[in-house]
């Protein structure tokens, strides 16, 4: 039978439940997706949609203050406000990104005004196609170091109705910034930093990378809501965790005593042309450094400088192994009066050379036979630098002997200054004491064969300075908080009685010598009493080959207040002169002078007025 609506062809009712039933499928599908999103989905879909509407913004800690002893700024971090402008706020169309000249000197000359600067050179700036070192195409820099004044300036044209329109695509950031008031006087000692992360700064080298964690504080945060712009919404802050300011570090060093030292060590560099010089100056009863300078240095403060500059500016020369030369004969007799071995009155013939093991040793002190045979006593070897005799009394010590000597004066062990880079010293080849050959032990005893720090010598003839006592030198006094409220001291700490009182009073004497009538008459400072002993030293290269000189002059100054204070100098191949009384002991004398008068120490009465028992010292130099 044929239906009215032809064969085949579906009736209205066929459709209605076609219709129906995709109706339904597509309602159950519907359905069941928003189950699905409702259940199994919910928590996922709802972190989605409060991370799009939460925003942290981290706050930075401010990086506390590296001081000197007297409270003087060494580092500190300052607010440095910049000024940018987005070019984009005036092209002329988007496609070519051409800024409008006419648009251009209206901002110009509004920024100008507020913030002192010349209305041509802002808006040649702003419509250059050039970019600067930090600038691209929407950011260019208007002025750097912008001060507080001009900054509230500034934000209020940008409020106003007239001016805020103008004024548009202007941005005002401040930035913390790292200042360095001391220059290139103390980085070697206070370090720098290098930028870290959400704008933080980490020490990479000195006080600021040891005491880093201090110095930096920790980070803040705050959680707020944002609006479809992701412009924060002010009064949206759901929860702050606040940032703690870093402490500030008090340190032991006297920025007048960089300063005098940083001068007398450019000078040195002028008349020398070194590879490096350094300078200590000790407190020899307490152990407080009250200066270390390095040459060559660097004004951390200029960023502008390439990176081998910042790189050999930042090496801290106090630190650096050397064989020191004849600045260890004191040590090297102490021990041997300490423990018996040689008497003040017992004589050292010297034919000007000595023969061990097929080496020779010689002598330059006494390649003359000056003094003569029958009067080189140990002042007189420790006034005159006699190789041969030093050598004869470091063989009657003993490897063993010589060995525990130094590892007690902490010549061969970390002596644990507060700064990155101590290395500790060491005997020709790393051997014990006791394995010592008697080559290496005649060589040990007058300062070769064995690699120490200037720090460490500095240390040593602290002891002597100091009736036998070893004090840990220190560069830190205390670490305080923000309020200046003290957090840690370090007190001072004696290392132990090394040698006895006697014999660093018997070889304190001795050096006074050295200065008086010996080798280090350049040093002699008039009114004062002055002791040391210099030293020149061939200059290894740790595989057994030598090139150039090392220079040195380590030894004390006294006033008429009996204070004494030791001052270290150490010359790295020198030029116009390599011996120790020649390169260094000048600028030993250099800095004392200016120590005495900074300190307004008076003269001492026992201070020698001419020279004793010259004999032909003229002639000697070491």
């Amino acid at each position: 039978m044929t239906t009215p609506w032809g064969r085949g062809a579906a009736s209205p009712f066929d459709r209605v439940r076609s219709l129906f039933l995709l109706g339904a499928a597509l309602a159950s599908a519907l359905i069941v997706r928003v189950v699905y999103f409702q259940t199994y989905q919910r928590q996922p879909l709802a972190t989605e949609a409060d991370r799009r509407r939460s925003t942290t913004r981290v706050i930075t800690p401010r990086r506390g203050d590296i001081l000197d002893r007297n409270g003087m700024p060494l580092a500190m971090t300052r607010d440095v406000r910049w000024i940018t402008y987005d070019p984009s706020r005036i092209w002329e169309d988007d496609k070519t990104k051409r800024p409008s000249p006419r648009r251009a000197a209206e901002v110009g000359r509004l920024l100008a005004s507020v913030l002192g600067l010349n209305a041509a050179d802002v808006t040649n700036s702003i419509l250059s196609s050039s970019h600067r070192r930090g600038e691209h195409a929407r950011c260019k820099f208007i002025k750097e170091g912008a001060t507080r004044a001009e900054e509230e300036a500034l934000r209020w044209f940008m409020r106003s109705k007239d001016y805020k329109d103008t004024l548009i695509g202007t941005v005002v950031t401040v930035i913390p910034e790292r200042v360095y008031a001391a220059g290139d006087a103390s980085v070697a000692v206070v370090g720098k930093t290098i930028p870290g992360s959400y704008g933080t700064a980490i020490g990479s080298s000195g006080i600021e990378r040891w005491a880093n964690t201090p110095l930096a504080g920790s980070i803040g945060w705050t959680k707020g809501r944002v609006d479809s712009g992701r412009v924060p919404i002010p009064t949206s802050t759901e929860r702050i965790v606040s940032a703690s300011d870093g402490a500030n570090v008090r340190l032991t060093i006297d920025l007048t005593v960089q300063r005098i030292c940083a001068s007398a060590l450019d000078v040195c560099m002028q008349e020398h042309t070194p590879k490096g010089v350094t300078a200590i100056v000790l407190d020899p009863t307490t152990g407080e450094i009250l200066g270390m300078v390095s040459r060559p240095s660097f004004d951390p403060s200029d960023r502008t400088l390439p990176a081998s500059v910042i790189l050999e500016g930042q090496r801290n020369r106090a630190l650096m192994l050397y064989e020191p030369g004849s600045v260890m004969k004191p040590v090297s007799l102490c021990i041997a009066i300490d423990a018996g071995l040689i008497s003040e009155t017992e004589v050292f013939p010297c034919p000007g050379y000595k023969m061990l093991n097929g080496k020779r040793i010689n002598c330059e002190a006494h390649r003359r036979s000056t003094p003569p045979p029958g009067t080189n006593t140990p002042r007189m070897v420790i006034a005159k630098s006699c190789n041969t005799a030093t050598a004869d009394i470091a063989l009657r010590i003993g490897g063993k002997r010589l060995d525990d000597g130094l590892h007690r004066f902490r010549l061969l062990v970390l002596i644990g200054i507060q700064l990155p880079g101590e290395v500790k010293g060491y005997l020709e080849g790393h051997k014990s004491g006791a394995s010592l050959g008697p080559g290496s032990i005649a060589r040990i005893g007058f300062g070769q064969s064995v690699m120490v720090s200037p720090l460490a010598l500095a240390a040593a003839f602290g002891a002597i300075a100091n009736h036998g006592v070893l004090m840990q030198p220190r560069v830190i006094k205390a670490i305080t908080d923000p309020a200046n409220n003290v957090v840690r001291e370090y007190p001072v700490r004696a290392l132990g009685q090394v040698i006895s009182p006697q014999t660093a009073d018997t070889m304190a004497d001795y050096l006074t010598t050295v200065v008086s009538s010996g080798t280090g008459k350049n040093a002699r400072l008039a009114g004062y009493v002055t002791g040391g002993k210099t030293g020149t030293a061939l200059k290894s290269d740790g595989h057994g080959r030598y090139n150039g000189y090392m220079a040195s002059f380590i030894g004390y100054v006294q006033g008429g207040d009996g204070r004494r204070f030791i001052i270290a100098v150490v010359v790295d191949e020198p030029h116009n002169g390599y011996h120790g009384s020649v390169a260094a002991a000048p600028t030993w004398k250099r800095i004392a002078e200016g120590l005495m008068l900074h300190w307004h120490v008076p003269p001492s009465p026992n201070a020698p007025t001419a020279d004793v028992a010259r004999a032909d010292g003229d002639s000697i130099h070491d």
